[in-house]
């Protein structure tokens, strides 16, 4: 495990979509992991929405935590541009999408379960 994750220029969209390696979450959406304790536990990651990506409707497990980077996302309850927060509790059921695209840093207590 880490004793320290420093990330710099994080707001500059184009250096970090470049400098960081990103795997496919689902189809127009990838992710990059800060950290990720296992496949049960805690985790911290950026998500990339590509524009008219979307992510079905899953579960929280734990509580979710979406600070919005750039761009913007929404869900059923409403959008949500840069500068938003969103905090998801556990129980929690949601889909979301991202007409023009979004980076969004999450913090996950648990993973989710898709639905």
């Amino acid at each position: 495990m880490f004793k320290r994750i420093a990330v710099h220029d994080l707001l500059d969209l184009e250096k970090t979509l470049k400098q960081r390696r990103w795997q496919e979450l689902r189809p127009r959406v990838h992710v990059s992991y800060f950290y990720r304790e296992n496949d049960d536990g805690m985790s911290a990651a950026l998500l990339h929405y590509e524009a008219d990506a979307r992510v079905a409707a899953h579960e929280h497990i734990g509580y979710e935590n979406i600070f919005i980077l750039h761009g913007s996302q929404q869900d059923a309850n409403g959008i949500y541009k840069k500068g938003s927060l969103l905090i998801h509790s556990k129980d929690t059921i949601h889909d979301v999408y991202s007409k023009d695209g979004c980076l969004a840093l999450a913090i996950w207590q648990n993973p989710v379960q898709f639905i």
